[in-house]
């Protein structure tokens, strides 16, 4: 089963992404193996400010990764429609 791990920026903290060999999701955790806390797309907006645009982003692909200015050690992954994420 594929794993892949990400360090939380700032600290040094794991999160680990696990999934079977067709690459279906089977688990997110942290590096103590709590499951990260969940909530779906629609329940997520990711804004993006550029000198005069302002935009709301309306799709990203499966796997996309960021932490935010609001708290750096919090870390998201999306896959399969569901934002997880680990904060410590």
């Amino acid at each position: 089963m594929p794993k892949e791990s990400f360090l939380v920026r700032g600290t040094n903290k794991w999160m680990t992404v696990e999934k079977d060999d067709a690459g279906h999701l089977i688990s997110v955790k942290d590096d103590g193996g709590n499951p990260a806390q969940k909530v779906t797309s629609g329940e997520v907006t990711i804004n993006i400010k550029c000198g005069a645009i302002d935009a709301t982003v309306i799709e990203v692909p499966d796997g996309t990764r960021f932490a935010t200015s609001h708290n750096a050690t919090c870390y998201w992954y999306y896959i399969g429609g569901t934002w997880y994420y680990i904060c410590t």
